[in-house]
């Protein structure tokens, strides 16, 4: 689905886009990944294990996607 919605950012740097999101099917509460490339702006959902797991590890960098990492890893005996 795709929407195009002119949004105003206030005084502070403020963008709401509440009602964009809901009409995409991100619902909150969530936490999302934020990328920003150049002028380009992506909101998505974090995974659900990842959801779950966020903020149990301090970490110096980002690991990257927990599902794809959790998928490689081989079961212990």
């Amino acid at each position: 689905m795709s929407i195009t919605k002119v949004a105003k950012i206030d005084k502070r740097g403020r963008l709401a886009i509440g009602r964009i999101l809901k009409k995409v099917g991100i619902k909150p509460p969530v936490r999302c990944v934020v990328k920003v490339d150049k002028r380009k702006i992506t909101v998505e959902p974090l995974p659900k294990m990842a959801e779950r797991g966020y903020g149990i590890f301090k970490a110096n960098k980002p690991i990257g996607d927990v599902d794809e990492i959790l998928k490689k890893m081989k079961p212990e005996l």
